[in-house]
């Protein structure tokens, strides 16, 4: 499908590159979101290294990949805009809009997962969630981010819901204000999303980002979030810890959900 739809486009406009989407043009922006250049083969780096020198700006999220490209005369290493979104919609104006709306929930810690993530692990995960629930005294908030279907997050939540329905809320038709509010009221949030996590720590509310290593969540975190509010760990730390690690001096203690909350009332 996607090399008859990249024909497609070359023959719509008239272009014979193996990027037919790339503009050769001065003026065009590119804002990268992740991609280490390095793992392309080298004939493959040489084509993309040739169309991101013709950019007249070229932003990229994370260590990795800026130093990947071979020419950084026009190449800035920059955040993802996520972490300023609380400079938009301030707390003020999502409590305004949404906090009558979502006023019968209790206090609630969100647990985000993917579908890459949770396929194979849902017994595990609905235990991770039985001990959130038995040691915080909290409901679990499965809160969908990735609502295309190659991310999955909401079958897999869905899933979890149905199996732990007494202890979790679960909504499955959010907007991104919404999304937002509930994030910045949460007393905390474990995801594999990067952009749960940046929403978090604009609001100032602690994360868990579960990440591969040399992905680019694990890439954009070892570049911006190290020793933050936000800590990072792998999916086999997060299954095999049950939640131990999280414990561990140098990381976020959970603990802080109970001074938190007790601040709240």
């Amino acid at each position: 499908l996607k090399s008859k739809y990249i024909k497609i486009v070359k023959k719509k406009l008239n272009i014979d590159r193996d990027f037919p989407y790339d503009i050769q043009s001065k003026k065009m922006i590119y804002n990268g979101v992740g991609g280490n250049l390095n793992a392309l083969p080298n004939t493959e780096k040489e084509k993309v290294n040739n169309i991101l020198n013709l950019a007249g700006y070229l932003s990229v999220r994370d260590k990795v990949t800026y130093e990947s490209i071979e020419k950084k005369d026009n190449v800035l290493l920059i955040p993802d805009t996520a972490i300023i979104l609380s400079d938009i919609w301030d707390k003020d104006y999502l409590n305004k809009q949404y906090k009558y709306k979502f006023n019968t929930l209790d206090e609630y810690i969100i647990v985000q997962l993917n579908h890459g993530l949770a396929k194979n692990n849902i017994q595990q995960i609905v235990k991770i969630i039985n001990i959130l629930n038995n040691k915080y005294s909290k409901k679990i908030l499965l809160l969908p981010i990735g609502y295309a279907k190659s991310h999955g997050d909401l079958q897999v939540l869905s899933k979890i819901h149905k199996m732990t329905m007494d202890i979790t809320y679960f909504f499955d038709c959010l907007t991104i204000e919404e999304t937002t509010y509930l994030i910045q009221n949460s007393l905390y949030l474990i995801g594999t999303s990067l952009h749960a996590n940046l929403v978090s720590f604009s609001y100032g509310v602690s994360s868990l980002l579960i990440a591969e290593e040399n992905t680019k969540n694990y890439n954009y975190h070892k570049t911006w979030l190290n020793e933050t509010t936000c800590t990072l760990v792998t999916s086999e730390e997060f299954f095999n810890s049950n939640l131990e690690l999280l414990e561990k001096d140098g990381n976020i203690n959970l603990s802080e959900i109970k001074i938190k909350s007790s601040s709240k009332q």
